[in-house]
């Protein structure tokens, strides 16, 4: 069987190039006969090159316009999967993050904290910004709060009017932006309004990428993008398209995998106590967690912890507990790449006899697997 070579454009940022990069792979080495070629994003030129001479059989990448894609058919019908969502398409298929569940997510993180002064920071090109407004917009409403959508920016302009807007807004509020590099960005503004991180303005960024954190200065909460499992998903639709099935144009759209908590989001207005405690909670939710280690970590009294909880939240830590670690199931279980073990013991149950009681006990006798398939 031939070798067939297939390109892979990376995106911007190193960190999620590898990513869906390592996706591509994987599908290759366990289905497919590809020599995989990793192309930077700058050489689109070289890639034009490639494929005019015929040398490549395949493109997995971000793919921005309509207008590259009809470029580098011009010489023969070669397959094509995008994978961003900064751009709308119509002329090749697209496996993409799920922008709406994106934005769902982050306003989940906010409402359990209690915020009622939740902001949008989006970026005018970004097709997704749309879409991440949409799944953020539409879990507050369902909470009764209402998001305020600041001026789409551009990548370039001042950010003084976003900053000004949030200075008088009603503190303290939770604030998604589109991506890192606009939560980057904020941040910095923010400081030059002496508007404060976390205390005033929570923030939740897209992308876990490390090196916008490193130059914001301070770890920036941030929604996990599924790149691998993007990668993989578009080598499965790419090798059905070589293998001369036709594919569908639209997109598919990959669940986005939880929250990494660092230090640009607070406690809310749940008050400091319930408030910290969740914090660690939610950013110890693999390992055993009992209601002693939030007394211990936020230096309360057992008791003062129980109180709390029922005041706020009228459950107990401990259902709070069950409750967070069954919402982080919910999440991983819509990626059919990860294994349910791994799920299980991602979310505090090393016994998989243990989650399937309990995620079966709050789901109407549904076990996860099932669960995964009525939710794919």
């Amino acid at each position: 069987m031939k070798t067939k070579k297939i390109a892979v454009l990376g995106d911007i940022n190193f960190e999620h190039a590898n990513a869906l990069l390592s996706g591509i792979k994987q599908y290759a080495d366990e289905n497919a006969n590809w020599e995989v070629v990793p192309l930077h994003f700058s050489q689109e030129k070289a890639l034009g090159r490639l494929v005019a001479e015929g040398r490549i059989d395949g493109l997995i990448g971000a793919i921005l316009s309509d207008r590259l894609a009809a470029a580098l058919r011009s010489h023969n019908d070669l397959p094509i999967v995008n994978t961003s969502s900064l751009s709308v398409l119509h002329t090749v298929p697209s496996v993409i993050p799920d922008d709406h569940a994106i934005g769902a997510l982050a306003a989940e993180h906010f409402v359990r904290r209690r915020y009622d002064s939740l902001f949008f920071a989006g970026v005018r090109s970004y097709a997704c910004s749309n879409a991440r407004l949409s799944g953020f917009t539409a879990v507050a409403e369902q909470n009764g709060i209402q998001v305020s959508a600041l001026p789409y920016a551009d990548l370039t302009t001042s950010l003084a009017e976003w900053c000004n807007t949030l200075a008088e807004a009603k503190k303290p509020l939770g604030l998604l932006c589109v991506d890192d590099y606009t939560a980057r960005r904020t941040i910095a503004a923010c400081r030059q309004s002496g508007t404060a991180i976390p205390d005033d303005v929570s923030i939740i960024g897209v992308g876990n990428s490390q090196l916008d954190s490193f130059f914001a200065g301070i770890g920036i909460t941030s929604v996990n993008v599924p790149h691998a499992a993007i990668g993989y998903g578009a080598a499965a639709q790419l090798e059905r398209q070589l293998q001369g099935n036709a594919e569908p144009l639209g997109c598919t759209r990959i669940a986005p995998l939880g929250l990494t908590l660092r230090e640009t989001t607070g406690t809310g207005a749940l008050g400091t106590l319930v408030g910290r405690a969740i914090n660690y909670i939610e950013g110890h939710l693999d390992s055993p967690l009992t209601v002693q280690d939030l007394a211990d970590h936020t230096h309360a009294s057992r008791r003062l912890i129980e109180l709390r909880f029922r005041e706020a939240l009228g459950r107990s830590p401990h259902a709070e507990i069950t409750h967070l670690r069954l919402a982080k199931a919910r999440q991983l279980l819509r990626d059919p790449h990860i294994p349910i073990t791994s799920i299980a013991a991602q979310c505090g149950y090393p016994e998989m006899s243990h989650f399937y009681a309990r995620f079966k006990q709050h789901h109407d006798g549904m076990p996860p697997g099932a669960w995964r398939k009525a939710h794919a």
